[in-house]
């Protein structure tokens, strides 16, 4: 498509119209404007839908002369404008896109009574180990784990916050940032280094300690109590759930806000969870 720069310098004959179909009424700055919303329009269906942009720019184009609203009878269709053409390009390549799927929660334990499974957890060919994954890389390992049938629990919350627009958003994040516990022999390991996954793995040699303090972290986690991440460990008193659905359960009480809050934590991690919770519920170990 040959378009004519249209020389300023020459006056405008009587009844032309700035803006008519000829291509020597164009002026630069919308030529200009033309090519490039025609760039990015082939750059922006490049990217989302995945075809040749050229081509499908060509029969965009074809298509906005033939419906552009600034026809006109006498002297027949124009120049669609840049503007039209954007929201013809864009139109398109939006109900051709392939939308982004909302991933469903995933498992975050396995099998899922590995904490209850007395006699797999008493297997002396099998180890608890602590893994700490590259960065953003939990929840790859954990799939390529699942597919290996190789144990491991890696505790997953659910965090909402709204988006810019306004909207309500639900992502799961691991409670623990990079960290996954692995039960398995040393070929299990072996295993999870392949993966490209891992940057550290540690043994952990109290395994009563941990799957202790796991269960407890796994009770309040399928119980979907409202869980603040704790980072590192507080100082405070040590006290014991008297009553109630986690009657039993030992952590330290901390106080923020003028709330109390019982802190569960991974000895082993130096890091836990808190909940809220009624100091009349508590004693004192």
């Amino acid at each position: 498509m040959n378009l004519e720069i249209w020389d300023k310098t020459r006056p405008i004959e009587p009844g032309q119209r700035y803006g008519s179909s000829t291509p020597e009424s164009i002026s630069c700055q919308k030529y200009w404007i033309a090519n490039a919303v025609a760039c990015l329009a082939a750059a922006y269906l490049d990217v989302r839908c995945r075809k040749k942009p050229a081509d499908h720019l060509l029969l965009l184009y074809g298509k906005a002369k033939e419906i552009s609203p600034n026809s006109d009878d006498k002297e027949g269709p124009r120049q669609p404008s840049p503007i039209y053409l954007w929201g013809i390009f864009a139109g398109e390549s939006l109900g051709n896109e392939e939308k982004m799927p909302i991933l469903k929660q995933e498992n975050d334990i396995f099998p899922a009574d590995l904490l209850e499974n007395e006699s797999l957890l008493a297997d002396p060919q099998q180890h608890w180990w602590c893994i700490y994954t590259m960065s953003r890389r939990e929840k790859d390992l954990m799939r390529r784990l699942t597919a290996a049938k190789i144990s491991f629990y890696a505790p997953i919350i659910t965090k909402r916050f709204r988006s810019p627009n306004g909207r309500l958003r639900t992502s799961y994040i691991p409670l623990f940032a990079n960290y996954v516990f692995m039960f398995g022999s040393e070929q299990d390991r072996q295993e999870a280094l392949k993966t490209n996954c891992v940057s550290k793995c540690t043994k952990i040699e109290d395994r009563e300690m941990l799957v202790a303090d796991l269960r407890q972290v796994h009770a309040v986690v399928s119980a979907g109590v409202p869980l603040t991440p704790e980072a590192r460990l507080e100082a405070g008193s040590r006290v014991r759930v008297k009553t109630g659905h986690f009657a039993g359960y030992e952590g330290i009480v901390v106080r923020r806000e003028g709330k109390t809050r019982l802190l569960l934590s991974i000895r082993f991690l130096e890091q836990g969870v808190s909940m809220e919770m009624d100091e009349g519920l508590l004693e004192p170990l």
